[in-house]
């Protein structure tokens, strides 16, 4: 759903509860979820609702991992509410000119986002890759 520096963000603003060590592992893993357009994993495998679980986040990745989860989740829940007549509910049932516009709010977002905290240095996390599904590092760096 939003796109990375909203991801960021997001992870950002909730790293204080989550008690972060290593900012490097929480700020990759609130990107991971959406390596699977490099290394072609389908979404359900990063992307479940397993990862809201309490207990799933007990690594800074896996925290990071889970803000990715919450994000999409409010993000959507949001657009939801204040869209209610320009987007269906369903993704699938999106037309090329629904697709259009809604690529355009998350730019627009991501836009605005990184306005609101020191992207380089968040970039910089992101030189920590790790692949918990048994992806190429290469291709999730990519």
């Amino acid at each position: 759903m939003p796109l990375e520096a909203t991801h960021l963000r997001f992870a950002l603003d909730l790293q204080t509860q989550y008690c972060i060590k290593d900012i490097r592992k929480y700020l990759s893993g609130a990107i991971y979820p959406d390596s699977r357009y490099a290394t072609g994993l389908d979404k359900k495998i990063t992307h479940d609702d397993k990862f809201l679980l309490p207990e799933f986040a007990d690594t800074d990745f896996k925290k990071g991992w889970q803000t990715h989860q919450i994000c999409d989740l409010t993000y959507d829940n949001v657009r939801k509410k204040l869209f209610p007549d320009i987007f269906p509910v369903d993704y699938a049932s999106y037309n090329e000119s629904e697709w259009i516009k809604f690529t355009a709010m998350k730019i627009i977002q991501d836009m605005d986002d990184i306005h609101f905290f020191d992207l380089q240095s968040s970039l910089n996390c992101l030189d920590y890759a790790d692949n918990p599904n048994g992806e190429a590092i290469s291709e999730i760096k990519r």
